[in-house]
């Protein structure tokens, strides 16, 4: 069709081999001097079009490519440090707190080494065919899925059971002394099994990966992975070879969705809010107690040494030249 708009779009170029007639006839310029740039001003641009998302997702990428092994290292040595000392006192203190101190200083190990030996796989690009070539071989792509993905998330998820248990700990241990066990029978079995179900909702990384062979993005949804995490769609889409001779079509599957929420919402934030909530209460309950402490020590401090001499039995002088009243660190 040798319409103005198609020579346009075309160019003139190639307009003129195929329509050398009609292409004199198109006046580009008269068109655009008819355009009212008034009106073309006041078009509102969306703030954030698929473009800006896909070049924030690189930036990101890009920042957690140079901070993770920062990040990764601190954390080894924190634990590792954290190890130390808590081998050190462990022989000293026998309580639960420091038993579950251990297990989550060695969850964190492991989590921190997963994500080191990850990092030379990472790529920040949408694309996978800009990342690097071993990213596509199977036995990398594997590792992806269930060591990267699948056994991190479940590390990650112990992780925030223990400290969250670590937290209830010290609240119970500033409430009822360091004897306090919250790992008895009953509990101990309830909280075993919560921990499970939590960890069995990391499958969900299973489902959502697929080690990609054959699959090239036909679709403005679909994108290039090694592998391909988290697209929500069938396999047999996925396992489409572009060479077959036969019709396929985008399909959306509804259920690796609703895993991916859930696991989600239940092992990234409630978690966290947990914990968070969790510490802060040990906080508040820490501080109440120092302020008891140090407003019993104030008033002990004050008080006539006749009166503690009476109450314990003391000679009045030494009870006098005893008395810390001017001790600074009483106040």
């Amino acid at each position: 069709d040798c319409n103005c708009i198609n020579i346009w779009i075309i160019g003139n170029a190639e307009a003129s081999s195929r329509c050398p007639e009609q292409v004199a006839k198109c006046n580009f310029q008269q068109f655009l001097n008819r355009c009212n740039l008034s009106d073309l001003k006041n078009i509102k641009e969306d703030k954030l079009n698929y473009n800006d998302m896909q070049v924030i997702g690189i930036i990101s990428n890009f920042i957690i490519l140079f901070t993770n092994p920062f990040v990764c290292f601190i954390g080894l040595i924190t634990n590792l440090t954290n190890l130390y000392i808590i081998k050190k006192i462990k022989t000293e203190f026998k309580e639960q707190l420091y038993t579950l101190m251990n297990v989550n200083t060695n969850v964190c190990l492991v989590y921190f080494l997963i994500n080191i030996v990850r990092m030379f796989n990472f790529c920040f690009l949408p694309n996978g065919d800009y990342c690097l070539n071993i990213s596509k071989v199977k036995f990398v792509q594997y590792f992806d899925i269930i060591v990267n993905d699948l056994i991190g998330s479940i590390l990650k998820t112990l992780s925030n059971v223990l400290i969250i248990l670590i937290g209830i700990t010290r609240l119970k241990t500033l409430k009822y002394g360091s004897n306090y066990k919250l790992l008895k029978k009953k509990i101990k079995w309830l909280i075993l099994f919560i921990t499970f179900v939590l960890c069995a909702l990391n499958l969900e990384k299973i489902l959502n990966s697929y080690v990609n062979v054959n699959f090239f993005p036909i679709h403005d949804v679909d994108y290039l992975g090694f592998p391909i995490k988290n697209s929500f769609q069938s396999w047999d889409y996925l396992s489409y070879n572009l060479n077959q001779d036969s019709e396929i079509f985008y399909r959306s599957n509804i259920y690796l969705l609703t895993l991916f929420i859930l696991n989600f919402s239940i092992n990234t934030v409630l978690l966290f809010v947990i914990m968070g909530i969790t510490d802060l209460i040990v906080l508040i309950k820490f501080r109440q107690d120092l302020y008891s402490v140090l407003q019993n020590k104030h008033k002990l401090s004050g008080m006539s040494y006749w009166l503690l001499s009476d109450i314990c039995n003391f000679n009045p002088v030494i009870a006098a030249v005893n008395l810390p009243v001017n001790d600074p660190e009483l106040y």
